[in-house]
């Protein structure tokens, strides 16, 4: 019977210089490197498979950045500084953590990775070396168990609270709503002024159709984290929006008149809209908690103050 061998979990990606560095850093002594250090030192886990790329062309740099990406673990070999492998690192950084970066003992690091673990090494030395592979195999152990552990200044900067990416999503959250109040505030708007027509048995009501942009998008990018009841609420509203605008084309204007006057949409909208100025309110709060923002207290009157302007006129 033929015997098949049980592929390895996780694929390591070494980055490292391939091409002669130094004078002592020939293309074969990384050659080797990679070979007999390097390579059976990582498989030493059983469940870690080792790889690099020997030769860089054009036709396989989307491949290392595809392995840069994907790899569950990449070690860098920063010995010699060597540029293409710094890039490639700047690569992993911007995507993903668990980097294991390394570099011969004698070497400094740059000032900016040097708040970050490296292991150093010195191959002339046996009980450093020793000492490297204990930790360097703990350093393998801890990607496997903890994958979420930052180790990426890119990363880190990005995505921690305060930091720019929060701070992004809290303004594309604000404006969004600031857009939704608008659009539901002027959709009031323009049912009282329908019914105040019908009361005045005068024509004009389909000058003005509902928005619903603002609405759908909500709707679409669930970009708030709210109850899953505000998202059905804002999926009927929006389907009795759509549902009032086609009416204008279909029906009569005496049915639409008989449907504005059956409807009791204003008290539905404004319970709707005191909701999601609680929400506006609640992401403002939160973006004053922000370490990296200034939010100034009176720079201009709160949305939801003159939403409830417009509510009262």
């Amino acid at each position: 019977m033929k015997a098949y061998l049980k592929e390895k979990e996780y694929q390591c990606f070494v980055i490292m210089p391939f091409s002669k560095s130094s004078n002592e850093h020939t293309e074969d002594y990384w050659t080797n490197h990679f070979i007999n250090l390097l390579k059976p030192l990582i498989e030493t886990n059983p469940e870690i498979s080792a790889h690099r790329v020997d030769v860089l062309h054009e036709d396989n740099l989307n491949q290392i950045i595809t392995n840069l990406i994907i790899s569950p673990i990449v070690v860098a070999e920063l010995t010699d500084y060597n540029p293409k492998v710094f890039w490639e690192l700047g690569v992993r950084q911007s995507f993903k953590h668990n980097t294991i970066t390394i570099i011969e003992e004698v070497q400094k690091l740059p000032f900016d990775i040097s708040s970050k673990a490296t292991l150093f090494y010195n191959p002339r030395d046996k009980s450093n070396m020793d000492n490297f592979k204990n930790c360097f195999n703990s350093a393998l152990i801890d990607c496997i168990n903890n994958p979420e552990n930052t180790d990426s200044h890119v990363l880190e900067t990005i995505f921690r609270r305060g930091t720019l990416y929060e701070i992004l999503q809290y303004e594309n959250s604000k404006r969004r709503l600031e857009a939704l109040l608008y659009e539901l505030q002027r959709n009031l708007r323009i049912w009282n002024r329908m019914v105040h027509l019908i009361d005045l048995k005068k024509g004009g009501m389909h000058a003005r159709f509902f928005r619903t942009a603002a609405l759908e998008l909500l709707i679409t990018n669930r970009y708030l984290d709210i109850p899953t009841e505000y998202y059905i609420a804002s999926e009927l509203l929006f389907s009795f929006f759509y549902q009032m605008n086609n009416s204008f084309f279909l029906n009569t204007q005496y049915e639409v008149r008989g449907y504005l006057k059956a409807v009791e949409l204003p008290k539905r909208l404004k319970k709707y809209i005191e909701k999601i100025e609680v929400v506006y309110s609640n992401i403002c709060l939160k973006a004053k908690s922000f370490p990296n923002i200034n939010i100034e207290e009176n720079s201009k009157p709160s949305m939801a103050k003159v939403f409830r302007k417009f509510l009262e006129s």
